[in-house]
């Protein structure tokens, strides 16, 4: 009888495992991009030329882009706001009506009022469109922080890329930071 320890053999080590590992990976990646990717390789319409959005967002949505006045307010929390002249670039318009098309925001409905208030302090978003052919809409959610439904989920993706390009902005950035905070 041999005393040696027999040699364990890796998994990578069989080819067949290994294929087999491939192609779970392949078809676990086309399932997430047929699910996850599909909207951004639908045809967007193209952006009629009165579109604007009233966009608020924060503790009792205070901090807001109005692309119609073009203008942004900043919650200053203990301080008065701060509302400073604030435009979106025609690329940037076009981000934010191409999230709007491919996330539905057309079709949206009200978040369940009773999903509306479970965490404190509550973070609200609101954005409101306007646009030519379109019916005038505004949609308000409170952000959960965890178990979205779909609606949620689609209206986060587009009001956190709105959020996005505002706070990428050197306009925003040169703004002062807030004093104190909400709790």
């Amino acid at each position: 009888m041999n005393n040696y320890p027999m040699k364990q053999r890796s998994v990578w080590a069989d080819k067949s495992i290994r294929k087999k590992i491939i192609v779970l990976l392949v078809i676990a990646f086309c399932v997430y991009g047929y699910y996850n990717l599909r909207p951004y390789f639908v045809p967007v319409p193209e952006r009629p030329d009165d579109f604007e959005i009233v966009f608020k967002y924060g503790v009792g949505a205070k901090n807001i882009l109005d692309t119609r006045e073009g203008t942004f307010t900043r919650d200053m929390i203990v301080d008065t706001s701060i509302t400073i002249q604030f435009t979106l670039t025609g690329r940037e318009l076009e981000t934010v009506w191409a999230y709007i098309q491919r996330n539905h925001f057309y079709e949206l409905e009200e978040q369940d009022p009773a999903r509306a208030h479970s965490v404190s302090p509550i973070v609200t978003y609101v954005l409101f469109v306007h646009a030519e052919g379109y019916p005038d809409k505004e949609v308000s959610m409170n952000d959960l922080r965890f178990d979205y439904t779909l609606d949620e989920r689609r209206f986060f993706r587009i009001t956190w890329k709105i959020r996005d390009i505002i706070e990428s902005k050197p306009e925003y950035k040169s703004l002062p930071e807030p004093r104190g905070a909400y709790a």
